[in-house]
């Protein structure tokens, strides 16, 4: 599944602007059974995203779909 306008992984910078949240509370909620957990796509890179989880779970938190304004 593909949200239009992003991209299908990110890191936790494009985490924390989809969300609105900092960065280090991204780190945070990586340790919470209900926020998408981060990959590697190898053993030394930095964690990814599967954007349209985040975005799902956004849709969560909101109780409604999001929409582009």
């Amino acid at each position: 599944m593909r949200r239009e306008g992003f991209p299908l992984t990110g890191d936790a910078a494009l985490v924390s602007e989809i969300t609105g949240l900092p960065e280090a509370t991204i780190q945070r909620l990586r340790k919470l059974d209900d926020f998408p957990q981060p990959f590697r796509l190898s053993g030394r890179s930095r964690p990814r995203w599967i954007i349209p989880e985040v975005v799902t779970w956004l849709e969560g938190r909101a109780g409604r779909p999001l929409r582009a304004a």
